[in-house]
């Protein structure tokens, strides 16, 4: 893992809609025990909305898969 962060792009997605699906992913990563809300999440110094969640380690062996 790394102290970067990654953006999530959906790029059929209009600037309209953009809000209501993020916050939908944001639900699905927090369900599926990727991402857990943190106020004092950082990422490279930046503040951020989430932490890794228990699950993250699981799902970051299937993405380098």
């Amino acid at each position: 893992m790394s102290d970067s962060p990654t953006y999530i792009v959906d790029l059929d997605v209009s600037l309209e809609d953009a809000p209501v699906f993020a916050e939908r992913g944001m639900r699905w990563m927090e369900a599926m025990g990727i991402a857990v809300p943190s106020s004092d999440a950082e990422v490279a110094c930046s503040p951020v909305s989430h932490a890794p969640g228990p699950d993250i380690a699981r799902w970051a062996e299937w993405v380098n898969e």
